[in-house]
Order: structure tokens, then C-alpha cells, then sequence
């Protein structure tokens, strides 16, 4: 299927990729000339969010499945104990609330924004992810983006303060990450916090589309 896959390919006039990630890997294939990155778009941009201090709330959002790893943060729960820190899940699952963590299934997008105004982290432990459109809406309402290696947004972001990255899999890389961020002074957290939405703001969706119409 690979050999078909690779013929199909070398007929295509032109391939919009997510990451240069990705292009680095298709360029073996094409010609680079024929290969367009353009990144991920969302189009809802909170408004009226005021930049945010650091409540010790994380945030993770995704199906409860091996990918998303939802269980390297359950595994963490003695250390998030440790450091006063709670953590809400937004997950597909029905999941009973603890000392720590908290679930949500189902959520409306205005009880989803209300979740997000109760956070200050988001934390993004994936095994990979193509993007993230996650990090984009958490961005759009103010949030740090904590994440692992594996995310491929990074490309975009990973050079910006309000984004820090642990090494996938890695316990102490990601509680060495989680506490730098956690320890920022106030004013320091909502300066990075007012970055992270507008950075956001080049992601919306009108600005993407126009991007895409070009290659057409």
C-alpha cells in the first residue's frame, strides 16, 4: 500500500501540510515547491477574557484513550496532592470527581468557556498530536500551554514564554515544567497569559482560509 501511496503522491500538484514536520517528511516524495504549510485555525476566539494569574487549576481536554494519555496524569496525582494543585477533564467518558481531579462529559461551548475561565494551565500530555486545536482554544482564553515533545503545534509556538514543553512520557521533565510555570510571579503569569491570546489571533480562521484559497 506504501508503494501505491508513493505513485498517487508524485501526481499530486499540490499538498497543504499542517507542520514542516510534516514536510520534512513528504519532501522525499515531492518536489518541495509543490508542498504548503499552512497551519490549523479555529474560529472561536473568546472575548472578554481578562488575562489570568496562576490558580493551580490545570486543564486537559481529549478522549480518554491511550494517545491522549490521560492516565500519565492520573498517575501524578500524588504529586499534584503535594503541590495543591487540581486538574479538570473535559473527557468522553463519565469519570467519578476526586480530591483532585474533576470530570466533565457533554459540555455546552458556553460550559466549556466557563471551564476554561476556571483554569490557568492547559496540559496537553499527548503521545502525539498532528497540531492541536486544543492548545489553540486554550490559548484564545488565556491559558498556558503545557505540553509534551510530541505535539506538533510546537512548530508555531514553541519559542513563545507562555508555552513550556516536557519530554513525552517524562514524569520529572513534566513536573520540573509544571512548577516553573506554577512559581511565576502574578504579573509575569498575565503578561505570558495576554500573549498566549493574542498569538492566538493568527490562527483564527478567516485569516487560514485566505491561505488555503491562495494555493487553489
Amino acid at each position: 500500500s506504501d508503494l501505491f501511496s508513493v505513485r498517487y503522491i508524485k501526481k499530486v500538484s499540490k499538498i497543504i501540510l499542517l507542520t514542516t514536520t510534516e514536510k520534512f517528511f513528504f519532501k522525499d516524495f515531492i518536489s518541495e515547491d509543490r508542498l504548503t504549510v499552512i497551519p490549523g485555525g479555529i474560529t472561536t476566539i473568546y472575548d472578554k477574557v481578562e488575562p489570568k494569574i496562576c490558580n493551580r487549576t490545570l486543564l486537559f481536554i481529549g478522549r480518554h484513550d491511550d494517545n491522549k494519555r490521560l492516565d500519565f496524569l492520573h498517575s501524578n496525582k500524588e504529586f499534584f496532592l503535594n503541590n495543591n494543585v487540581k486538574v479538570k477533564v473535559v473527557t468522553n467518558v463519565a469519570l467519578n470527581d476526586n480530591d483532585v481531579f474533576e470530570y466533565y462529559k457533554g459540555l455546552t461551548q458556553s460550559e466549556l468557556l466557563e471551564v476554561y475561565k476556571s483554569c490557568s494551565i492547559i496540559v496537553i500530555p499527548s503521545r502525539y498530536e498532528s497540531f492541536s486545536l486544543v492548545a489553540l482554544e486554550a490559548m484564545s482564553a488565556g491559558l498556558l500551554v503545557l505540553m509534551s515533545s510530541n505535539i506538533m503545534i510546537k512548530d508555531y509556538i514553541q519559542n513563545e514564554s507562555f508555552v513550556s514543553i516536557f519530554e513525552y512520557g517524562d514524569h520529572d521533565s513534566f513536573k520540573r515544567r509544571l512548577i516553573g510555570m506554577m512559581d511565576l510571579e502574578d504579573v509575569e503569569f498575565a503578561t505570558r497569559s495576554k500573549l498566549s491570546r493574542t498569538v492566538s489571533t493568527k490562527f483564527q480562521w478567516h485569516n487560514i482560509a485566505k491561505e488555503v484559497f491562495k494555493v487553489y
